[in-house]
C-alpha cells in the first residue's frame, strides 16, 4: 500500500513501524502459521517457538473441518465434550 495523501511523505510506502515503535502484532498461529511467507503478521524466529493456544473451542473441529490439527491455536476437545458440545449446538438450531 502507498500514501497517495499531499502530505510529507506521499507516494512513500506506509510502515507500522515508525518513530513511536509500533510494530504489526505477531501471528496468533506463530512458527505453525501455514501462510508464513505471505502472511501480514509478524512470525518469531526459528521453528521451534510456538504461541500459547486458548481456551476458546475450535469449531472447525467440532464440525470435522479444522485444518489446523495439533497446529490449531484453538482447543480440540476431547470425545465426550465435543459430543456435549455438538448436542448443545444441534438444539440451537
Amino acid at each position: 500500500y502507498t500514501n497517495t495523501s499531499k502530505a510529507k511523505y506521499a507516494g512513500k510506502p506506509l510502515s507500522l513501524k515508525g518513530k513511536s515503535g509500533v510494530q504489526m502484532p505477531m501471528c496468533r498461529y506463530g512458527a505453525a502459521c501455514v501462510y508464513r511467507s505471505s502472511c501480514i503478521y509478524r512470525h518469531p524466529k526459528g521453528k521451534g517457538k510456538t504461541v500459547e493456544k486458548s481456551e476458546k473451542v475450535c469449531t472447525a473441529f467440532l464440525a470435522g473441518i479444522c485444518e489446523f490439527g495439533n497446529k490449531c491455536m484453538d482447543r480440540h476437545p476431547g470425545q465426550q465434550e465435543s459430543d456435549a458440545l455438538r448436542a448443545k449446538f444441534a438444539a440451537k438450531v
